[in-house]
């Protein structure tokens, strides 16, 4: 069988130089996320994540579909990408979406509370991009976070931007449900997926704005 790859940015770790450490929180959700797919999850193990990471992290995955003998040979699906991540790391993934310079193609962006807009400088992307966020963030406010929505407008992929009233920035847990159903939707093109999504996303404690073609 051949799986889906799914690369994980980590937000900013407090100053630690412990990637790990970073990771480790964030590694249940991962986890979930893996076994649902099944997905081959990968993180780019640092505290502070730049898209240059997260393409190398996708790179290096990939690379391992090729080695002979190896653990990854041909189990990959390379035409079925996420990139996902979380405040620094979301802002990470949203500037990696459009697979440049690198020459991959991205299915598609789930990103949580992401740290932006002005440091993430969106291209196009490859593919739609889901934002989450909170109502109660105060870390990354909406004030940051919702002209990444405006600017995803304004390519052919579009995306979405849902505001979780009882969220703030760290509880990602709030966020599971959806992320679970939308990696089904983009990554297994399971329709009944989407219509889930939006079962859940369009009623409280949810406030969605759609800009998907």
């Amino acid at each position: 069988s051949q799986y889906p790859v799914i690369v994980w940015a980590n937000g900013w770790g407090g100053n630690e130089n412990d990637g790990q450490t970073t990771t480790d929180w964030y590694k249940p959700m991962l986890i979930d996320w893996a076994l649902d797919g099944p997905y081959i999850v990968i993180a780019a193990n640092q505290w502070s994540v730049r898209e240059s990471d997260v393409l190398a992290c996708l790179e290096w995955m990939l690379d391992q579909n090729e080695v002979a003998g190896g653990e990854y040979e041909g189990a990959i699906n390379t035409t079925r990408i996420g990139l996902s991540g979380h405040s620094q790391g979301g802002g990470a993934v949203v500037k990696a979406g459009d697979g440049e310079p690198n020459g991959f193609e991205i299915t598609t962006v789930l990103t949580m509370n992401p740290y932006g807009p002005g440091w993430v400088g969106i291209d196009a992307q490859d593919g739609p991009v889901m934002i989450l966020t909170g109502a109660l963030d105060t870390t990354t406010p909406e004030s940051w976070t919702y002209p990444v929505f405006e600017a995803i407008q304004t390519n052919d992929q579009g995306g979405l931007y849902a505001v979780h009233a009882e969220a703030g920035h760290n509880d990602l847990d709030l966020y599971q449900p959806v992320a679970l159903l939308w990696w089904r939707f983009t990554l297994q093109d399971d329709t009944n997926a989407w219509r889930q999504v939006k079962r859940i996303l369009d009623k409280h404690p949810w406030d969605t704005q759609y800009a998907i073609p």
